[in-house]
């Protein structure tokens, strides 16, 4: 064990300052068979081991604080976070109080909604019962009943606006096909091929417009191809042309007017004729006819025959009848030859006036013409030339550019229609869709009547309709405050329950917090633990350095070891039990004596080692904390400051401060000792505990303090009586001077002034001394003691001639 303790003082001794919790742990863990119960040492280091002991029990403390720190550290992070959260919580309970005071006042306009509900009520039954909802409930039940109301009655008016707004586009589409018609342009009933027609015509008057570009390039190109010789030969060959188409036109009104017909068939037959679309069919069909009534295949053309005795004279009716219409399309033929024929006359001589005597020859006049003739072709399939040359080809292209300008014009209007249209279809289909008007049930469709009564109140209902949108926004802004109100409110109980649970947990983590903590309280506790440390790390080193210098003990018996040992113990944990009271109240020390008190009670561990020496310290470690006490109360403590004064270094003068203390142990609080068998000291202890009753009425601090003394005093008496020669009772008379009596030596009354004039004395006696050779200021003859202390004096000096006389 010797060789472990030097090893333990030598390696705490080699640490560097500060010392850290953890190095200390580790190298104190290293060495946990030191400090075990049954642990057996050498006498001459058992004072190591006390103040090693001391240093563990220090780092115990120190672990504990650590932990203390850890925990509050936690519980402070714990109590931030919870009063964060309450904080949002609190702040959002606030928020939800605003938002519902908000939506509240949007309700204001709900009591309208609900009269209006109650007269809708009182006109459908006269006699049923009406109320004012009061509750969130009945307000949402009655507005929910209220808009679908609002709803159906928004439904009847916007279908018969529906109604009225589709039969106006039906009869626009109709309208508008009827245009399209007028340009050769034909749609469905439902107009659903408009979009296919829109295409064609597109594509139809992309063809027509490269048309009139190539047809106005060839215009141009043959216009400087010919001279005035060829268009006064092409004037005189269509004036002959005419000449002669008006001699057959001539030919054929002869063969009409000598028709032997009667007059009223005729008429009948040029009617017919007139108003044939297509003459071509109309005479084929004619033929036809004519042909299977003279046919031998025909079955009821041979029962004529056989029957019939005018069936001859019928189907030569008809066929006078047919001949007659043959003459009358070919007066028309001929007529729009003649027409035709003229225009390009016409054509021909206009040319006159915009030809050139001079012509610029093409490169291939032949292949102009040819490319001339596929336009013309191209416009018009059935187009023959009766001669191909260059004026009558400009001529023709003349002719032409009006009608195709006119079909283009034609083609673009028809697009335009189509558009309208196309887009007045998608409004149908929208509004079917929308109101359900399907092509299924258009018996929905208004009759003449009721559209022009729909014409007529539209306006009314328009007004209806912004009267209904704007009860439907109402209701669901109501509706919608009620919703955000329920759930306001059910998000305000959850967080008031939330609330009420976080401030139980906050009080009770915040009632786990100290009292009374500043911000670095924890270094605050540590530090003087760090510095006792060092403290009696320097100690231990210094001492353990004496001692290898001297020779080492002989050997004891081991049992007298262990009882010596066991006293040791017993000696330093009394003295312990009085340190850990003054370490709890060491803030109270003045700065300069802190370090003096930790000095002195390391040196105190070191050398107690008897009864006499521990009762004298444990005397020296209560008296401190009863002076330490009083500063706590005061703020000064002059008597440690004159223990510091007699003891500056308690390594070496610790024993002149101890001589001042009785070898005889502390009295335990409220236990009386046994009456004094020896008459005048009993009598000298009896006055001594009436003046303390009489002076701790009106001064407790100087009543205990003499107590104390009566106390060491009584001990020592009985202890006379036991053994009159016992070591404990040489250090009485020397207690008389310690420091801590001399406020029982103060005045109070009139004697005050010998007190004065004592220290005047005093005072001045020491200004021709040295300075180190002080004067006491009771020594002077004029000075009287106090009673208290002249009682203290009398029964002290008897007892110490009483032992004296029995040594």
């Amino acid at each position: 064990m010797k060789d472990k303790i030097v090893d333990l003082i030598k390696e705490l001794a080699s640490l560097q300052e500060s010392y850290s919790l953890e190095t200390l742990t580790s190298i104190f863990d290293s060495k946990k068979e030191l400090f075990v119960a049954d642990v057996k040492l050498p006498e001459q280091y058992t004072s190591f081991w006390f103040i090693l002991r001391n240093i563990y029990s220090e780092l115990a403390v120190w672990q504990q604080l650590a932990t203390e720190q850890q925990l509050e550290t936690a519980l402070r992070v714990d109590i931030s976070s919870f009063s964060a959260q309450l904080k949002k919580i609190k702040s959002r309970l606030n928020h939800i109080t605003e938002e519902l005071l908000q939506q509240k006042g949007y309700l204001s306009s709900s009591g309208a909604l609900f009269d209006d509900y109650n007269a809708y009520l009182l006109s459908q039954n006269p006699l049923i019962a009406t109320m004012v909802p009061t509750s969130p409930q009945q307000q949402q039940h009655v507005l929910s009943n209220y808009l679908k109301i609002l709803q159906e009655q928004l439904t009847t008016i916007t279908l018969d606006t529906a109604r009225l707004n589709l039969a106006n586009l039906i009869l626009k589409r109709k309208e508008l096909s009827i245009k399209l018609k007028q340009f050769n342009v034909v749609v469905t009933d439902s107009c659903t091929d408009a979009p296919l027609l829109y295409d064609k015509l597109k594509e139809l008057k992309d063809r027509l417009m490269n048309l009139k570009t190539g047809i106005d390039k060839a215009q141009q190109e043959l216009a400087e191809n010919i001279s005035t010789e060829d268009i006064n030969q092409e004037i005189k060959n269509k004036t002959n042309l005419i000449e002669k188409t008006k001699a057959e036109l001539l030919s054929v009104d002869v063969k009409i007017s000598r028709s032997e017909l009667p007059s009223d068939i005729k008429v009948m037959l040029q009617s017919e004729y007139s108003l044939a679309g297509n003459k071509e069919i109309f005479l084929a069909e004619h033929e036809s006819h004519l042909s299977w009534s003279s046919s031998l295949f025909n079955p009821y053309s041979w029962y004529s025959w056989s029957t019939d005795t005018e069936y001859k004279n019928k189907l030569s009716r008809s066929q006078s009848e047919f001949d007659y219409l043959q003459l009358l399309h070919q007066k028309e033929e001929l007529a729009t030859q003649i027409q035709l024929l003229t225009q390009q006359l016409v054509s021909a001589q206009n040319l006159l006036t915009t030809s050139s005597t001079t012509m610029r020859l093409s490169n291939d006049l032949t292949q102009l013409q040819q490319y001339t003739l596929q336009l013309l072709n191209e416009y018009n399939p059935n187009y023959k030339p009766a001669t191909l040359n260059n004026v009558s080809l400009l001529t023709e292209i003349i002719n032409t550019v009006g009608p195709l300008s006119r079909q283009i014009e034609e083609t673009e209007e028809s697009l335009r229609l189509l558009v309208q249209l196309i887009q007045i279809n998608s409004s149908i289909l929208e509004i079917r869709t929308t109101n359900a008007l399907t092509d299924e049930i258009d018996a929905l469709m208004p009759s003449p009547e009721e559209l022009t009564q729909l014409r007529l109140t539209e306006l009314a209902r328009q007004q209806d309709t912004e009267v209904f949108h704007e009860k439907i926004k109402a209701c669901n802004t109501s509706l919608a405050s009620l919703a955000t109100i329920a759930e306001l409110m059910k998000e305000q109980e959850l967080l008031r329950k939330e609330k009420a649970s976080l401030e139980t947990v906050l009080k009770a983590k915040k009632a786990k917090l100290p009292q009374t903590t500043s911000p670095n309280s924890f270094e605050i506790k540590v530090a003087p633990i760090k510095h006792s440390i060092q403290l009696q790390i320097a100690h231990l080193d210094a001492a353990q350095r004496t001692m290898l210098t001297e020779p080492e003990h002989p050997l004891i018996q081991e049992q007298v070891v262990s009882e010596k040992f066991s006293k040791l113990i017993a000696y330093q944990n009394s003295l312990t039990s009085w340190n850990c009271a003054i370490v709890e109240n060491r803030h109270f020390f003045p700065a300069q004596l802190q370090d003096w008190y930790q000095q002195l009670y390391i040196t105190l561990q070191m050398n107690v080692r008897d009864d006499i020496v521990c009762h004298q310290a444990c005397q020296l470690l209560r008296d401190i904390y009863f002076e330490l006490k009083i500063a706590k109360e005061s703020k000064n403590s002059p008597v440690l400051t004159k223990y510091q004064t007699l003891c500056p270094k308690p390594q070496s003068t610790w024993q002149s401060l101890i001589a001042l203390k009785p070898g005889l142990p502390l009295l335990q609080e409220g236990k009386k000792l046994t009456e004094v068998q020896h008459s005048v000291l009993w009598n000298h202890l009896k006055k001594l505990y009436q003046q303390q009753q009489l002076l701790n009425k009106s001064h407790p601090r100087e009543g205990q303090l003499l107590l104390q003394a009566i106390q060491n005093l009584h001990q020592g008496c009985l202890l006379y009586e036991i053994n009159p020669k016992h070591p404990a009772l040489q250090h009485l008379l020397s207690s008389l001077d310690d420091p801590r009596y001399e406020i029982l030596q103060k005045h109070r009354g009139f004697h005050k002034v010998y007190e004065w004039m004592a220290k005047l004395c005093s005072f001045l006696l020491d200004l021709i001394k040295k300075p180190q050779e002080k004067s006491d200021y009771r020594l002077f003859c004029f000075f009287k003691p106090t009673k208290t202390v002249q009682l203290l004096q009398d029964a002290t000096i008897e007892l110490a001639n009483y032992t004296m006389s029995a040594e």
